[in-house]
């Protein structure tokens, strides 16, 4: 009895800090969170949290995303930034901008994208376009030009893709 009451209070702990947006759910809107989000219904707008954001087999977030952490087994098309890790699955589809400081790919994964890593400068904060040009004018690193299944995507040296 007592370790019923136990798992029951850690769910509703874990509920209380995880935002869900079920299957067949749809929203056109914008989504700001201090929770995880969990997405396996649709999101047609920009989803910005503290913490992590899941984006499951039936999920799709068309939008810009800002967040700690990411973990993509269904669709995503925006801009991603992400200040930890952004995790791509087999069943993982994300097209457009992914600007993080570490990149997990696993094989399968779907990615037509350019890849940024966020600088180390005070705020966490990424480089904007023009400081990576004049980076990459003045800096070693060129883009590698990498092949995926649509075609063709940046991959810039120091972003961890395994």
């Amino acid at each position: 009895m007592w370790s019923k009451e136990k798992s029951s209070t850690d769910q509703i702990k874990m509920a209380a800090n995880t935002s869900f947006f079920a299957a067949g759910f749809k929203i056109l809107g914008d989504i700001e969170s201090e929770n995880d989000i969990c997405v396996e219904g649709e999101i047609h707008g920009n989803v910005k949290t503290t913490k992590k954001v899941v984006v499951g087999k039936t999920g799709k977030i068309l939008g810009n995303i800002n967040a700690k952490d990411l973990c993509v087994h269904g669709l995503v098309e925006g801009e991603v930034t992400i200040s930890d890790l952004a995790k791509i699955t087999p069943t993982g589809v994300v097209s457009g901008i992914i600007v993080t400081k570490s990149i997990q790919i696993e094989p399968g994964a779907d990615v037509e994208a350019t890849l940024k890593k966020i600088s180390g400068n005070k705020r966490g904060e990424a480089n904007s376009p023009d400081q990576a040009n004049e980076k990459k004018e003045s800096n070693e690193n060129t883009p590698m030009i990498m092949k995926g299944k649509k075609g063709n995507f940046q991959y810039k040296m120091g972003v961890n893709a395994l």
